[in-house]
């Protein structure tokens, strides 16, 4: 494994390269559609709220809603499958 200082060293020249910069982004990116997703849910089971008002309480922008509500749909059929609900 790397040292302490090596892995400083890299991590200074990937965040000086192009390609560095476009990982640090896409994984900033999937971070925050992670929490989005995860807060729709919370929202959802706790206030009872539709999937279109907590996107809407959330701010989420309409180009990404349909994005979520298939990540949403995805997750709530494998919930069902491991309860074999479906």
């Amino acid at each position: 494994f790397l040292s302490k200082t090596e892995l400083d060293e890299i991590k200074e020249v990937m965040s000086m390269t192009r390609l560095g910069q476009m990982l640090m982004d896409e994984g900033m990116e999937k971070g925050i559609e992670l929490t989005q997703t995860a807060s729709i849910k919370k929202l959802m089971k706790n206030m009872g709220w539709t999937i279109d008002q907590a996107m809407e309480a959330l701010d989420i922008p309409e180009e990404k809603r349909e994005k979520y509500r298939q990540e949403i749909k995805r997750a709530f059929q494998v919930l069902c499958k491991q309860k074999k609900l479906i």
